[in-house]
């Protein structure tokens, strides 16, 4: 399963009403990174490893240093095989390309006839059975609990989800002090989350935040279970359509993350976490129609200019939903509250697209005007952007091509309807048009139908 690749590969939500409009972001969470400094070293320094280590366990006596030993080695194979299977899907993703740009000629490639992924798989084998000798030869070794949690992650990553999950539970059972405990509850929470389980998946996160408090570990661990855990949280309750809970389990990380600035926590992952739980909150803020309430959370909690980007993701959100009078009044107050953005006239023709959705033929004529009258060539918006060419053309190819196509649009109406109130809205689009680009090429064409 491509679920324990280096980043988190989200996630199929499930059956969910809106499971296609948002989705959780990817991060980096995991306590085990795989060994992705393994991985990165050159193939030949690996196999040299794998070798010496080999000859080193086969020449000293057995004994508690024999686990270690092992242990080093299991997690060379697993490496390898990690490197030899990213290596073949790239090779496969090449020749896929290649299939298909000859026309689908001759047999489709498959993944499993290539020779490093039939390497991949050899070293895939070497890697589970070290893992299980020493699960069985060494009962007392003290990192037992960190072989128990990579064999679950690898056989959890390599298909065998079943036998992943019950190493998983085994290690709760076993070793219920271990500093993976944490860790592993969140991967039983991803378990049941992609398998659309929101109840198991609320339980399993929960315990993670818990146990990452409770039990001692790495300042760094505690933060990044806690913080992913509840992210996560929000995603099941927005899943479960609880959206005032979603949304103030959003805001939590988002005070989370800011409290971490100065502690232990990766810059990287600090922002990431910081950024997309403010941008999910768009998605949030938008299910529960609470326009007011996101304005004012943004601009308070990123200022007037931050907020900007969040605002129009809103916008969205209602628009991706249907709801093009809540998309209109959010637009409406972008545009009121930041006159001169660049993105003010894409805005505007969102607005006068969105009363077109509601058969709003007054509506449609007064955007359509206001599109005109504030961003065409000598507008203020268009002196306030003076040293910005680039958008200033991209304005004006923007409202000449939307004027336009909405005039020509309301004409076609009219042609099928037969009615008067259609016709005078096409000709009064027509009008606006070539009031501000009499030069166009669409002038000329545009005059006979006024």
């Amino acid at each position: 399963m491509g679920r324990m690749l280096f980043l988190v590969a989200f996630f199929a939500i499930g059956p969910s009403a809106h499971a296609e409009d948002a989705a959780p972001a990817e991060f980096a969470w995991r306590n085990r990174p795989l060994d992705a400094d393994m991985a990165a070293r050159a193939s030949k320094n690996r196999d040299e490893a794998i070798v010496k280590l080999t000859r080193l366990i086969d020449s000293v006596d057995d004994g508690p240093e024999s686990a270690d030993l092992y242990f080093r080695l299991s997690e060379l194979h697993w490496a390898k095989s990690r490197s030899q299977r990213l290596r073949a899907m790239e090779g496969w993703d090449r020749a896929l390309d290649a299939w298909h740009e000859s026309g689908a000629k001759g047999s489709e490639p498959k993944l499993e006839d290539r020779r490093r992924y039939r390497d991949s798989e050899f070293e895939k084998a070497k890697a589970l059975g070290l893992y299980r000798t020493i699960l069985d030869l060494y009962p007392d070794y003290e990192r037992r609990d960190e072989v128990l949690y990579n064999l679950a992650s690898a056989l959890y990553e390599s298909g065998n989800s079943a036998d992943g999950v019950k190493a998983f539970w085994k290690l709760l059972k076993t070793a219920p002090r271990s500093r993976f405990v944490p860790d592993t509850w969140l991967e039983l929470g991803e378990h049941f989350f992609e398998a659309y389980r929101l109840g198991d998946a609320r339980k399993a996160y929960q315990r993670a935040i818990d146990t990452s408090q409770e039990l001692e570990a790495d300042r760094d661990d505690k933060a990044r279970v806690y913080s992913y855990a509840l992210y996560k949280l929000a995603w099941v309750e927005f899943n479960a359509e609880r959206y005032s809970t979603a949304l103030e389990h959003l805001k939590s990380v988002v005070d989370y993350a800011k409290v971490e600035r100065s502690r232990a926590m990766a810059k990287r992952d600090r922002i990431q976490l910081y950024e997309e739980s403010l941008g999910d909150m768009a998605a949030v803020f938008a299910y529960l129609d609470a326009t007011d309430d996101a304005f004012e959370f943004y601009r308070r909690e990123l200022g007037d200019a931050n907020a900007y980007p969040y605002l129009l993701r809103l916008a969205r959100k209602y628009h991706e939903a249907g709801k093009y009078r809540a998309e209109i009044k959010t637009l409406e107050r972008v545009n009121s509250a930041y006159p001169t953005a660049p993105q003010a006239p894409a805005n505007q023709v969102a607005i006068v697209a969105a009363h077109t959705e509601l058969d709003n033929s007054e509506a449609v004529r007064t955007g359509a005007r206001r599109l005109v009258d504030l961003y065409a060539p000598d507008s203020p918006w268009w002196r306030a952007n003076q040293d910005d060419s680039a958008v200033q053309r991209e304005a004006y190819g923007l409202v000449e091509a939307e004027l336009a196509k909405l005039a020509l649009a309301q004409h076609e109406i009219a042609q099928t309807t037969k009615l008067e109130a259609n016709y005078e809205l096409a000709s009064a689009l027509y009008q606006e048009y070539l009031s501000k680009f009499a030069d166009s090429e669409n002038a000329y064409r545009f005059g006979f139908f006024r």
